[in-house]
């Protein structure tokens, strides 16, 4: 599919894109800087949220880390996961050199949305 037919058919409703979100992961060097730093901002918050639930765990209570761990850096991770998704998702629709490679890569799913 080229990048004016999927336009053509997004405009009338008719069919929407979308990605895996590990496929998705390997074009974060490819999308703008603001998105870049703001992956990578979460990457990292996700990541500080097990020392954190330790401290807690030490410091405070001890079940209180428990919950710092199994509960927030999952959903951190999976919040940064699904905006990655969005933000190749939102440059393939705008981009047509971008969405011409995730085409080739075939990584790209495409969905009728006509019922």
């Amino acid at each position: 599919m080229t990048f004016d037919e999927f336009k053509q058919l997004e405009a009338g409703g008719k069919l929407a894109i979308g990605i895996d979100e590990s496929d998705a992961k390997k074009f974060i060097n490819l999308l703008p800087k603001n998105c870049q730093y703001a992956v990578y901002f979460w990457a990292w918050m996700a990541i500080l949220t097990i020392p954190l639930g330790i401290v807690v765990w030490y410091y405070y209570r001890w079940w209180a880390g428990i919950p710092v761990i199994v509960l927030l850096f999952p959903a951190i991770h999976r919040g940064n996961n699904k905006s990655v998704a969005q933000f190749v998702l939102d440059k393939a629709g705008k981009d047509k050199s971008f969405f011409d490679l995730l085409v080739a890569s075939n990584v790209l799913v495409f969905r009728n949305t006509q019922q």
